[in-house]
C-alpha cells in the first residue's frame, strides 16, 4: 500500500511540475504576436498578482504556453539566447535588487525596447538597450531566454 501511495504522489508531482514549464516551443506564435498581446495587455500593478512575472506568464498563457509564477523560474525554461540573437518575444531578466539575483523580466519588443510591467506606469515599451532608460537597464541585464 505504501509503495502505491508514493507512486501516485510521485505522479501527481510530475504532472505538477511539468505543468509549470513550457514543454516544446508554440507552433504558429511569432514574437510579433507576442509583443501585440503584451501591448494589449491592461492591468493594474499589484506585486504578486499583476507584476512583471505575471505578465509575461499572462501573455504567453494566452498562446498556451505555461510559465512558471516568478521571474527567476522563469530564467530557467526555454533556451538561452544572447543579447545579439534577441527576437521579438524573447524574455529579457534583470537584476534590480541584489546584484546577480534576478528580480526582473520583461518582454523583448525588437531595437533594443522591451515591454514590462512596472510599479509607478504599468505595462509599457521602455528601452532596456537603447533610448533615455537604458541606463538603468543596460547595468542590470541578466540574460534571455526564448520560449516560442
Amino acid at each position: 500500500m505504501k509503495s502505491f501511495r508514493f507512486l501516485i504522489t510521485l505522479f501527481i508531482a510530475g504532472i505538477v511540475f511539468l505543468g509549470t514549464m513550457t514543454q516544446v516551443q508554440a507552433r504558429g506564435v511569432s514574437g510579433d504576436d507576442i509583443v501585440r498581446q503584451a501591448l494589449n495587455h491592461h492591468e493594474r500593478y499589484v506585486y504578486g498578482k499583476s507584476d512583471c512575472s505575471a505578465l509575461t506568464q499572462k501573455v504567453f498563457r494566452k498562446f498556451g504556453i505555461r510559465l512558471p509564477r516568478t521571474s527567476q523560474a522563469q530564467a530557467r525554461v526555454g533556451k538561452p539566447v544572447s543579447r545579439k540573437h534577441l527576437k521579438k518575444g524573447d524574455l529579457v531578466f534583470f537584476a534590480t535588487g541584489k546584484k546577480g539575483v534576478i528580480s526582473h523580466v520583461g518582454i523583448y519588443a525588437g531595437k533594443g525596447k522591451m515591454i514590462n510591467a512596472e510599479s509607478h506606469y504599468g505595462v509599457k515599451k521602455t528601452g532596456c538597450f537603447t533610448g533615455p532608460s537604458s541606463h538603468y537597464w543596460k547595468s542590470k541585464y541578466i540574460k534571455a531566454r526564448r520560449v516560442i
